[in-house]
């Protein structure tokens, strides 16, 4: 009996101290992540609490793989997607790149029901738009860390999380195809890649600075289904120039989505132009 008491005992006294314990740290929680403490990125705020953090003066901290990690340095409205998205610190924000590309998504059956893949995803926001455009499967790449955690984050707070995967590219092996598996196929294909020449000292300047277009043509006969079709998104002239020499000499079926000519705009431009590519079918469609 003496025994039983002791336990009784024992595990009653465990059980207080856990409460106090749990007690205590919900307090230092709400004095430390309150305003002006730091919020963990896998909360999902609601619509007035995002409001209120961007309309607030410092950005919002969010967890990640550093000391204190990358910053939430604005919420930003998307024509098509339901809910503001966050756009992390050190990640690549320049809606109209993509403007011509979101706008074919949002208003035909493009991605609807099939397999994307977007190469260089920075916020997501590609990816997303093709999510809720009905994509039964969305693939994200991206080689800045800061990158993927942002276009992991914004799936959640839309409610996509079941639909979109993202996936990050080494930076010793920076190819477009680095983490898309041998037998990997896709029905849409989309990228806006960087496409200036220099180097890469930062994670960040990967969006900038490094040539990945060689890489996305060559790879497009091994994992673009047949009947499928890529999409290139690009407001640098010499970038397109290069693209299309590169589509021509692999025999590759293409068109611009775009009637500006590039003889008549400067070296960059937005919004981006958008380049369509097929493997072997010819373009009896508008």
């Amino acid at each position: 009996m003496g025994a039983e008491c002791f336990r009784v005992e024992s595990a009653s006294a465990t059980s207080m101290f856990n409460h106090l314990l749990r007690t205590f740290v919900i307090v230092i929680c709400l004095t430390g992540c309150g305003s002006g403490g730091n919020t963990d990125f896998t909360s999902q705020p609601t619509s007035a609490t995002r409001q209120s953090q961007k309309k607030s003066a410092p950005p919002l901290v969010v967890s990640a793989a550093s000391d204190r990690g990358p910053s939430i340095l604005a919420w930003e409205k998307v024509e098509a997607l339901p809910e503001q998205i966050a756009v992390f610190d050190h990640v690549f924000w320049e809606p109209d790149d993509t403007k011509s590309l979101r706008e074919l998504v949002r208003t035909t059956d493009l991605v609807h029901k099939k397999s994307v893949l977007e190469i260089g995803t920075a916020s997501g926001i590609v990816s997303l738009c093709c999510s809720q455009a009905g994509a039964g499967k969305v693939v994200a790449t991206d080689i800045n860390p800061w990158a993927v955690r942002n276009a992991a984050y914004n799936p959640e707070l839309l409610n996509f999380g079941d639909r979109m995967e993202v996936r990050l590219v080494s930076q010793k092996q920076p190819q477009a195809w680095a983490v898309i598996l041998r037998e990997e196929r896709f029905d849409v294909i989309i990228s806006n890649p960087p496409w200036e020449p220099g180097n890469t000292t930062r994670v960040e300047d990967f969006a900038f600075y490094f040539r990945l277009i060689k890489s996305i043509v060559s790879g497009l006969p091994e994992h673009l289904n047949p009947g499928g079709q890529a999409f290139l998104a690009y407001g640098h002239v010499p970038a397109i120039r290069r693209l299309r020499t590169l589509l021509q000499k692999n025999n590759f079926p293409f068109r611009t989505r775009d009637e500006r000519l590039l003889d008549e705009l400067p070296d960059s431009f937005l919004p981006g132009m958008l380049t369509e590519v097929r493997l072997h079918d010819t373009f009896a469609s508008p």
